[in-house]
């Protein structure tokens, strides 16, 4: 590794410039000694251009951490456009991932392509992704949130404009005040469409795809969850499209009817995304998967 030298005529300048240094390294430098594979500068350029043609790619779990930590110092990559390659897993050689809640906002557009995230999740209001007005497209999440603020199994909430899309979550959230399956919480004019949870959500108030104790006006079109997933102190009742069915009843036909709703897309979705970028479903080994779009790789 290189040495930098680097002279400082004031104080102030040495204090600075170190904050910032440390800022810059220091949840990193734990994977940057384990394995070299891992190691990165925030703000690197992904690969890619951001855009539909050519989106931001994320390909390891360097590059979602670098975009995490780009969510959480400010950056909302409005009008930009993320896909991921790879399954991510956060726990993998030590690393560890507090996850993004209420202090952090993603305004792009973030295609999983099917591909899953796991995290285990330990903390106060920490989500995989953050404050959403944009769109999450084809995520996959496991793993596990135990969470005393608000959790949601893909993000603390979808806001006013935003949209959860043809997203599974498979986490098991507990210990939240307010837990929903899919997101925490939403907003008049967001949406939840096509959606399925198989995890499991127990908190003061709990629900398997939203609480929906901001709004009752958000958009919920064709969502699925399991029955006997949901574990909480308060009744919360469901006015919504939201499905519940039993565990045999995860399926072909489950997947079905998934399929079913993407074959006439919905206007809705046409406001955020082409339908090519919509992964299809499938049942394999007692679970519903989204099929990985080779069109986009």
């Amino acid at each position: 590794r290189e040495t930098y030298v680097r002279q400082f005529t004031t104080y102030d300048e040495h204090y600075k410039y170190f904050a910032e240094f440390m800022t810059n390294r220091i949840k990193w430098i734990d994977s940057y000694f384990n394995d070299p594979q891992y190691s990165f500068e925030p703000g690197d350029d992904f690969e890619g251009d951001g855009t539909l043609d050519s989106p931001y790619l994320i390909n390891s779990v360097a590059d979602f951490m670098t975009f995490t930590h780009l969510l959480s110092t400010g950056e909302t990559f409005s009008g930009k456009v993320f896909m991921q390659t790879a399954d991510i897993v956060l726990t993998q050689n030590g690393n560890t991932y507090e996850g993004l809640g209420k202090n952090a906002l993603f305004s792009g557009i973030y295609n999983g392509n099917g591909y899953s995230i796991y995290a285990d999740i330990q903390g106060n209001d920490g989500c995989i992704f953050p404050y959403v007005d944009g769109v999450i497209i084809n995520v996959v999440t496991k793993g596990s949130v135990n969470n005393r603020g608000n959790a949601g199994g893909i993000a603390r909430s979808v806001r006013t404009g935003g949209a959860i899309i043809n997203c599974i979550s498979y986490m098991n959230i507990i210990n939240g005040s307010n837990v929903g399956g899919i997101v925490s919480s939403n907003q008049a004019g967001s949406y939840i469409i096509n959606c399925f949870f198989g995890g499991t959500v127990n908190g003061d108030t709990a629900a398997p795809i939203c609480v929906w104790y901001e709004s009752r006006e958000g958009t919920y079109i064709n969502n699925y969850y399991v029955n006997g997933t949901r574990n909480d102190t308060e009744d919360v009742y469901l006015e919504r499209d939201e499905n519940g069915i039993d565990k045999n009843q995860i399926s072909r036909s489950l997947a079905g009817y998934m399929n079913g709703y993407l074959e006439d897309i919905d206007p809705v979705i046409l406001q955020f995304v082409r339908p090519e970028h919509v992964c299809i479903w499938n049942y394999v080994g007692s679970q519903v998967i989204l099929v990985h779009n080779e069109i986009l790789n």
